[in-house]
């Protein structure tokens, strides 16, 4: 019988990238989606001494640069990008008129 993976592991990695991928891949893609709403989520929840517009569009605008980061990894797929950007767009959009 072969013997699994040895996931708890780190030195078979060869960097945090490497483990970001692996949980990536175990999650079906899920964990690259859940680190844009967490980033998105943070920020927002900083930003909250603004304005609620102005709040939301700084965390659209920082999403959209973790989402180019993961994106240029691997980490998450275009279509996940373009949703970013249409959130950024649609945050400056509502910050506009409001």
């Amino acid at each position: 019988m072969p013997e699994p993976y040895n996931l708890t592991n780190a030195s078979m990695t060869n960097g945090l990238l490497d483990v970001f991928k692996m949980g990536n891949s175990m999650s079906d893609g899920v964990f690259g989606v859940l680190i844009l709403v967490m980033v998105w989520l943070v920020v927002f929840m900083r930003l909250k001494m603004y304005s609620t517009p102005s709040a939301m569009t700084a965390a659209g605008f920082v999403m959209v640069l973790t989402a180019v980061l993961l994106f240029i990894n691997g980490l998450i797929g275009q279509n996940i990008l373009m949703v970013a950007i249409v959130i950024f767009g649609i945050s400056m959009i509502i910050m506009w008129f409001n």
